[in-house]
């Protein structure tokens, strides 16, 4: 029972780690996209 207990707050933890991750690198790459896009936006106006 104890041993379950501990897997369970480990796996538990380890989500909410994993949760963390995700989200963060999925911020960063939509941060990334942004910048991407804003770059090209800013090519072409330089351009005309």
């Amino acid at each position: 029972y104890v041993i379950n207990t501990l897997w369970h707050r480990e796996l538990s933890a380890f989500s909410v780690y994993q949760i963390t991750f995700y989200y963060l690198t999925g911020q960063a790459l939509l941060n990334l996209k942004c910048i991407l896009a804003a770059n090209i936006i800013n090519a072409n106006y330089i351009k005309q």
